[in-house]
């Protein structure tokens, strides 16, 4: 395996919105990372020395719940 020099946030539309080195130490550049890619609804992608970028982790957007109030009864004219 190759060492990981940075983290690449892209929003879900494969659009850049951050990179984050690893010589704030790993950790702390997955976290940084993770923040942004939930704030968002992104992909968090590995950068190897060579430039290979490889999918760590998704952010799906949420689905939006489904309402299940009843309608008001109408009245027959």
């Amino acid at each position: 395996m190759k060492s990981i020099i940075r983290y690449i946030v892209k929003n879900a539309k494969g659009e850049y919105q951050s990179a984050y080195s690893t010589k704030l130490g790993n950790d702390k550049a997955f976290k940084y990372a993770t923040l942004t890619a939930r704030d968002v609804f992104g992909v968090i992608y590995s950068v190897d020395a060579s430039g290979n970028e490889t999918e760590v982790v998704n952010f799906p957007k949420p689905q939006p719940k489904k309402n299940n109030r009843k309608k008001p009864m109408q009245r027959a004219a």
